[in-house]
């Protein structure tokens, strides 16, 4: 008997569907919080903290932030001291934990303060600054309260290998010490929040 023919199985063709709109490949967000940094040989210091923060798909959440500190008086025998500074840093966050709306993340980083030293109680007034280049590490927590604003939180430590040390030079020609930080070792608190940009 004759064998019937074999016929090539047919492919089913499957016209493309458009894609679901869903969220962007990056995310931005703006965040404003209040702060207060500690130092072991100072009180603690009020400040604000501006952060811009970048949340591209399938990489690490990256951040810039940049903090402002009010001035903080100190006592040095019978000289006053006021201090103030500023800091920026720029962190990756690896570690993370999502369950909308809540997330929680460790961040590391590179950080630059700028110190600044003034007294009080002087016959004249004498004024130093310092940069100093450390370490940042930080864990922070977000509650997302609507689709575009977020509450955040945030707990850090930072590390300058080497102390600030502000010296100004006297009527003398000298150079005397203004302030030297015990510790290079601070920590940071802050509360605040964050708008998500379209």
């Amino acid at each position: 008997p004759e064998k019937p023919a074999l016929s090539a199985p047919a492919i089913a063709s499957r016209a493309p569907t458009p894609e679901s709109p869903g969220e962007p490949s990056t995310r931005v967000e703006l965040a404003l919080s209040g702060a207060l940094q500690s130092e072991p040989c100072r009180r603690a210091a009020r400040g604000v903290r501006l952060t811009g923060r970048l949340e591209p798909k399938g990489i690490a959440p990256l951040q810039v932030a940049g903090s402002y500190w009010l001035p903080v008086s100190l006592m040095k025998g019978s000289v006053g001291i006021e201090l103030s500074g500023a800091s920026i840093t720029a962190e990756i966050c690896p570690l993370g934990i999502d369950r909308s709306p809540f997330r929680a993340e460790a961040c590391v980083g590179p950080m630059f303060t700028w110190a600044s030293a003034r007294s009080a109680g002087l016959s004249r007034t004498y004024e130093g600054t310092q940069g100093l280049f450390g370490l940042d590490l930080r864990g922070q927590a977000r509650v997302r309260v609507t689709p575009a604003i977020a509450l955040n939180g945030g707990f850090g430590v930072y590390l300058h290998p080497q102390p600030a040390l502000i010296d100004y030079v006297g009527p003398d020609g000298a150079t005397h010490v203004l302030y030297a930080a015990k510790s290079g070792l601070g920590l940071v608190a802050e509360l605040g929040v964050g708008v998500l940009l379209p």
